[in-house]
């Protein structure tokens, strides 16, 4: 073995023959000797010296969309290209944010400066933070460049990164020093706000409830109302009750519910019911698997009314005591209810996301509600997964991890692999799947 230090490690250039020539870059192979005699040829590529600009706008990344013939597809990355002869990095990067976009920028930084791949490039990519934007409204591309620009929330780019279209390595490059330069900028005591007071730090997000969105009145007042007077104990068990409400003079409507009457989601004001809790999370769990694509893990479980083992997600009610004991009680109780059903212990770098706070199930049967949530979780190997926490009356039998092609193919046909038919919930979980991680 060499010693380490830079004059073993230094390789003698003895000459250069170009192999082949184009407008974008040349190919070299270089006669090379090493510090031990030893001579050898590779091959490198010369090209220009590229710039990649990160838009920042009000809490969101202006990106491209773009065809990449190297890879035949279309991606999700941050606008950039070729630093022109005489250019510095800042004019570069905001010409081409000009260019690409439409933007322009009130201040440019350096955040820094790296080799695309060191093994065989020889060029420079310089990164530069572009803020204080002002839409122009004209887009000015090169003749051969089709983009479509568009605003991101930064929060998405985070999770979406490595997944489909965002799978340009510059993208996570662009992202390592944007959270870096943030990182050091709160370090250093400079604003971590925006006017109306939410954090810049695009960490993962910790509100549960969207309570401070301005929305429309409501006109429609001639709704039926209920009082506690109106509404009749049918049946009362540990987890369900029948009521029936009187809507109006000889009528009446069943509904089947979790609550107790006084907390009854009928009862509520309009007020109450837009910042109510929900009854139960159901959880997208999203395993990553070394070297695979995501994959969707849905659980066989047995759903006593319907008699049948249905393919169906995560899903479990919430205690009180997460609305009592935690700040963010949909995630606890989505962390808690994965490891009993699946075993999988949500680690501090797997990422939890609440996707809806509060949906009902069946609204016209019951009050029930429910928060979906997704839970990205990386595991070394699928003997990780086990369904041995199970309480209760819960029954199981077997799992699926699902690629995105093949929850299409059950998203498409509503059946699983033995023909059995599935619930909504496991629809809305397979939609959520494909849209995201396609």
């Amino acid at each position: 073995m060499k010693d380490a230090n830079d004059d073993a490690l230094r390789w003698e250039i003895l000459s250069t023959d170009t192999l082949f020539h184009h407008n974008v870059m040349d190919v070299l192979e270089r006669k090379e000797r090493a510090s031990d005699g030893q001579v050898g040829r590779y091959v490198a590529v010369h090209t220009f010296n590229w710039v990649i600009v990160i838009p920042v706008r009000d809490g969101k990344f202006v990106m491209v969309r773009q065809w990449r013939h190297g890879m035949g597809g279309i991606t999700v990355e941050f606008p950039g290209g070729v630093m022109e002869t005489g250019e510095t990095p800042e004019e570069g990067g905001y010409r081409e944010l000009l260019e690409e976009t439409g933007y322009k920028a009130g201040r440019i930084t350096v955040l820094g400066r790296c080799n695309p791949n060191p093994a065989i490039y020889d060029n420079t990519v310089t990164f530069v933070l572009a803020e204080d934007l002002t839409p122009t409204g004209e887009l000015h591309p090169d003749d051969d460049e089709f983009v479509a620009p568009m605003e991101i929330p930064i929060e998405t780019v985070i999770e979406r990164f490595g997944v489909g279209e965002y799978c340009n390595a510059f993208v996570g490059t662009g992202l390592a020093l944007y959270l870096r330069h943030v990182r050091e900028g709160q370090a250093a005591g400079k604003p971590c706000c925006d006017q109306d007071g939410e954090k810049n730090f695009p960490g993962r997000e910790a509100k549960e409830m969207d309570s401070n969105t301005p929305y429309e009145q409501d006109p429609r007042t001639d709704k039926p109302r209920y009082t506690e007077e109106s509404v009749d104990t049918l049946y009362d068990a540990k987890y369900v009750r029948l009521y029936d409400l009187r809507y109006s003079e000889g009528k009446h409507y069943s509904d089947a519910s979790r609550r107790e009457k006084k907390d009854l989601v009928a009862l509520k004001s309009d007020e109450e019911f837009q910042s109510m809790k929900p009854d139960a999370v159901t959880i997208a769990v999203v395993v990553n698997l070394p070297g695979e694509a995501p994959k969707l893990l849905l659980n066989y479980e047995f759903r006593y009314p319907v008699g049948q083992y249905l393919l169906s997600p995560v899903a479990g009610l919430i205690d009180p005591e997460d609305y009592e004991l935690s700040d963010t009680p949909l995630v606890s109780a989505a962390i808690r209810e994965i490891h009993e059903e699946c075993g999988l212990v949500v680690k501090p770098s797997d990422k939890v996301k609440v996707i809806n706070p509060c949906a009902f199930s069946s609204p016209g049967m019951t009050d029930e509600s429910n928060a979906f949530l997704c839970a990205e979780i990386t595991v070394e190997d699928t003997a990780e997964v086990t369904q041995d926490g199970c309480v209760g009356t819960e029954l199981f039998a077997g799992f699926e991890l699902v690629d995105v092609p093949a929850a299409e193919k059950l998203y498409a046909t509503g059946r699983d692999r033995y023909g059995k038919f599935f619930s909504l919930a496991t629809w809305v979980v397979l939609g959520y799947f494909i849209a995201n991680y396609r």
